[in-house]
């Protein structure tokens, strides 16, 4: 797996970058720092104690590697060594090495009593991977079964899950497929949804100018009619607004005009009535008994008369008979006569008694109503200081 190298003033390294690719091998003359690359890269998984690896005139060096994976790990070492791992908060660690580094798999492997880093091999003073040692020391690194089942265990394992991963890929990818296909046919939709909201603000807007409208109508109609008030009232030159007790005193007035008419009109009738009536000193009424007396005389009266025009009829029949003298119709004649002189005088005295009961009647009552009629026009024209009919004083109403 790729590693990128970046060191920064390490011993005699001011800044250095390499890529180490698999099998990887520095090369080179003496005293070029191929070493000094070497203990940069253990210096990392080792954090040795030693201050003399910062490079002259430098206050810390640092060591930086990026894995294949995008994992980042950085070493920094001057007064007191710092880890930061992908960017984190600071790791001080003191002499010790943190457990996150350790998780990176960068570690030697014991063999024979003694640490070989079979991953980051010196030239001299440690071994190319175990080529330099005796067989004893090879058999001891792969004899262990117990480890060696572990990595077979692990690498079948390791196996295992990557078919799976590759299977469950495989779904993912189709899912992937098929959901961007889905996905396809919604392409425009955000542009139609803020197209929709813009046409709600726009309904809103509309809403709102209809419902202003509305009431711009209301208001103009009001205008015309303010208007047309204004131009009626045009030739009036003066206009003088009472004051607020003297505009109830009026509102008042107002509310009873009709009541006071209807008293004025009542009051006229009456007064007609005592006019008509003026001169009659005395009104003598019939007793009823006498009413009764003369009925029953303009009965037989009634009778009479049927009888006397039946006896004009048998005179008329018989005015032709020379030698006839029938002198019970001259009679007749006299007393019918009389008779319709006395019928007309009770149909008169009947009348004179009907329209002087009614007379005097009226006559009470049109007093009775004068006296109340003129109690309440002058109850109710106290609040004025003229009448509101005629314009005249008061005093001209007794």
């Amino acid at each position: 797996m790729p590693v990128k190298v970046h060191i920064r003033n390490f011993q005699s390294l001011r800044d250095v970058r390499l890529t180490i690719d698999g099998l990887t091998a520095l090369t080179g003359s003496n005293n070029v720092g191929k070493s000094a690359v070497m203990r940069a890269l253990r210096g990392v998984f080792q954090n040795p104690p030693a201050t003399s690896h910062v490079r002259h005139g430098a206050e810390e060096l640092q060591v930086d590697l990026e894995f294949e994976d995008g994992s980042k790990l950085t070493w920094k070492k001057g007064k007191k060594p710092c880890y930061v791992i992908n960017g984190g908060k600071p790791i001080f660690p003191g002499r010790a090495v943190p457990d996150e580094v350790r998780a990176f798999g960068v570690a030697p492997v014991n063999v024979g009593g003694q640490d070989v880093w079979p991953n980051i091999a010196p030239q001299f003073t440690g071994q190319v991977f175990l080529l330099d040692q005796p067989g004893s020391a090879l058999a001891e690194a792969v004899a262990d079964v117990e480890r060696v089942s572990l990595l077979n265990n692990a690498l079948r394992a390791s196996e295992s899950d990557k078919r799976s991963a590759q299977a469950s890929l495989k779904v993912r990818l189709e899912d992937e497929a098929k959901h961007t296909k889905r996905l396809a046919a919604f392409d425009g939709l955000d542009e139609a949804l803020s197209k929709v909201d813009e046409l709600k603000e726009v309904r809103e807007a509309l809403s709102s100018r209809g419902r202003g409208l509305a009431v711009l109508e209301a208001l103009a109609t009001k205008r015309k009619a303010a208007l047309a008030d204004v131009a009626a009232l045009a030739k009036v030159p003066d206009i003088l607004i009472p004051n607020a007790e003297k505009a109830t005193a009026l509102s008042r007035a107002a509310t009873n005009l009709q009541s006071v008419g209807t008293l004025a009109a009542d009051l006229r009738t009456a007064r007609l009535v005592v006019r008509t009536l003026r001169g009659v000193r005395e009104i003598s009424i019939p007793a009823s008994g006498d009413a009764e007396s003369a009925s029953r005389e303009m009965g037989t009266l009634a009778k009479t008369q049927s009888a006397l025009v039946g006896a004009r009829s048998v005179l008329a029949r018989l005015a032709g008979v020379p030698n006839v003298q029938i002198p019970v119709v001259v009679v007749a004649q006299e007393a019918f006569s009389t008779l319709l002189g006395l019928d007309n005088l009770r149909a008169a005295l009947g009348t004179a008694v009907s329209v002087l009961a009614a007379a005097q009647k009226q006559m009470l009552v049109a007093n009775l109503e004068s006296v109340e009629a003129e109690s309440q026009v002058h109850t109710h024209l106290q609040g004025f200081a003229e009448c509101p009919y005629c314009g005249s004083g008061l005093e001209a109403h007794p």
